[in-house]
């Protein structure tokens, strides 16, 4: 973290200084293009800083009971608002509806946005109006452990790809910082809960929440 910290000043100033130099008309198109690659670097950087910060900052969760049919509602109903996502292409089952889990609401909130925007941003790189977003949670037949899954029907992550997921700083992306997966994995860990990939057979990829028996309530809390 201190060292995070002591990287974060230095490139605040030169963030700065770039912004400072795209306003000036006396740029040619080489320089204008130089100065964007610094710009985006920079935005890139601070990403991987606030990430590692994040990571250091990492608090006991602060659990509460989550009606899981309400809260995945208004969560999909925000994450379509701010994607080019339609209604339609995202779906939510759950069952039973008054699945009931302990878990931080927060630490919730950002293992899912970063699951369906990773789906949003890599199934379907090119054609993003085809892309089917499932989530689904409930009981699965034979299991006594409530799930959460997140499905696409996009092109699926190869085997090699698979092996390192979770690792940290491993991105295939030009604008990733890698931490995004390992940092919902170790947020469902503190939770108690476990998080892992699956490849669908149909094609797409498949990230399953899967909840320990002392993490759920079998009805509707009053």
């Amino acid at each position: 973290a201190n060292i995070a910290h002591e990287i974060r000043n230095p490139l605040g100033a030169i963030s700065h200084s770039a912004q400072l130099l795209s306003e000036s008309q006396n740029l040619d198109k080489v320089d204008s293009r130089m100065v964007q690659i610094i710009q985006r670097n920079s935005k890139r950087m601070n990403l991987t800083i606030e990430s590692v910060l994040n990571l250091s900052r990492k608090k006991n969760p602060k659990q509460e009971p989550i009606l899981l049919q309400i809260w995945l509602r208004e969560f999909l109903d925000d994450f379509i608002m701010q994607t080019k996502l339609k209604q339609g292409q995202v779906k939510l089952f759950v069952s039973p509806a008054d699945c009931v889990v302990n878990f931080d609401p927060a630490h919730l909130h950002q293992i899912l946005w970063n699951l369906c925007r990773n789906a949003a941003k890599y199934a379907r790189p090119n054609d993003l109006h085809n892309l089917q977003l499932d989530v689904q949670a409930g009981l699965p037949d034979h299991s006594r452990d409530i799930t959460l899954s997140v499905m696409d029907n996009g092109r699926g992550i190869s085997n090699e790809q698979q092996q390192r997921l979770f690792e940290p700083f491993f991105t295939t992306s030009d604008t990733g910082t890698g931490l995004g997966l390992f940092m919902a994995r170790e947020l469902s860990l503190s939770n108690g809960a476990s998080l892992d990939y699956l490849q669908l057979p149909r094609g797409g990829s498949c990230f399953r929440l899967v909840f320990t028996k002392s993490q759920q309530k079998s009805s509707l809390i009053k």
